[in-house]
């Protein structure tokens, strides 16, 4: 639908009948209505569930689709209800998440399981639409055709290292997300969530183990383990003093899962599981053996596209408004 205000058509047709609602005073009437309902809307946008079970959530990373292009590793995430590596699905993410709010999923990678080429990577934090809670670096993702895809920053963004390889990353510093935390209080844990972060240091599709950096040092691929995020949190990850962690030996692209849970996971935690609560967010991150500049600040993206039925619904309903308070106005 191609919506005009300027030629004032729609306008035109709702009140030609209404003597008392003509020129400027349906013009106002009419933008006050559409305004309201977008900003009550664009509010609510991230609660509001298109297709599948209300509040479920679910993972991003690829499974079963290229991981790495320049090594032609096929991922292994646990992302897909019906793959082969499982899947991570929290049930009511209304509780704890990342990011300003919250989208819902019938499936992983916002519901385009088990597409994620050509250019269906990252259908869910790779946008703005109040889902990604990644405050630093900036992410990538995966497009082109099959048999060309290549990485590119997420759209609108400059893309950002995480750091060098083997040095330490730091909370605040390099990297960081935030968190809201409203678990109902309940025994034994209640009320704290609990975030876990994975990385694939070794770019083998999957996140397990650990890799060696020269002089001894180890980098897990579990690089953060069941921190608790208090009951009632709401900002920085890195507000809370997460410790630091060791970034992989391998400079590249390497992918991310962040999970807040209302249970812990232990130690090697491979990614999958069912919850309660919370929510997992992943990410295409970059790692850079030269002396770069790292982090960034919140990823920038454009998703017009996504809006446009939500302006044509508002001003369906402005329209209806106006109808139902006629009498009253004229």
């Amino acid at each position: 639908m191609n919506f005009n205000i300027a030629d004032k058509s729609i306008l035109r047709i709702l009140f030609r009948k209404m003597p008392g609602l003509r020129g400027r005073r349906a013009v106002r009437l009419f933008m006050v209505c559409f305004l309201s309902v977008v900003v009550i809307g664009m509010t609510l946008a991230p609660a509001i569930v298109v297709g599948g079970d209300p509040y479920q959530e679910w993972g991003d990373a690829p499974e079963g689709a290229l991981a790495y292009p320049s090594s032609g590793v096929i991922g292994t995430f646990p992302t897909c209800d019906g793959g082969t590596a499982g899947y991570v699905k929290h049930l009511d993410c209304t509780q704890a998440w990342f990011a300003p709010g919250w989208d819902t999923e019938s499936d992983g990678n916002a519901g385009h399981c088990p597409n994620f080429n050509p250019n269906q990577y990252d259908q869910d934090e790779c946008f703005s639409d109040g889902d990604a809670g990644l405050i630093k670096p900036e992410p990538y993702t995966i497009q082109g055709a099959v048999g060309s895809e290549a990485v590119v920053p997420c759209p609108n963004g400059s893309g950002t290292a995480l750091g060098n390889a083997c040095q330490q990353a730091q909370w605040g510093t390099n990297i960081d997300i935030n968190v809201h935390n409203y678990i109902t209080p309940i025994e034994p844990y209640m009320g704290q969530g609990f975030v876990n972060v994975l990385i694939d240091w070794n770019q083998g599709g999957q996140w397990a183990n650990s890799s060696a950096c020269s002089g001894g040092a180890s980098a897990a691929e579990h690089v953060l383990v069941d921190f608790v995020v208090p009951p009632s949190y709401h900002g920085k990850l890195s507000a809370l003093l997460p410790p630091d962690f060791t970034i992989g030996p391998n400079s590249g692209y390497v992918w991310a899962r962040f999970s807040i849970t209302e249970i812990p996971v232990d130690q090697d935690w491979g990614g999958d599981g069912v919850f309660q609560h919370g929510e997992s967010e992943d990410y295409l991150l970059f790692v850079d053996e030269l002396s770069l500049p790292v982090g960034g600040g919140a990823m920038p993206v454009n998703r017009i596209a996504m809006l446009t039925p939500w302006l044509v619904i508002s001003a369906l309903v402005a329209a209806v408004v106006i109808v139902v308070l006629k009498k009253r106005l004229v």
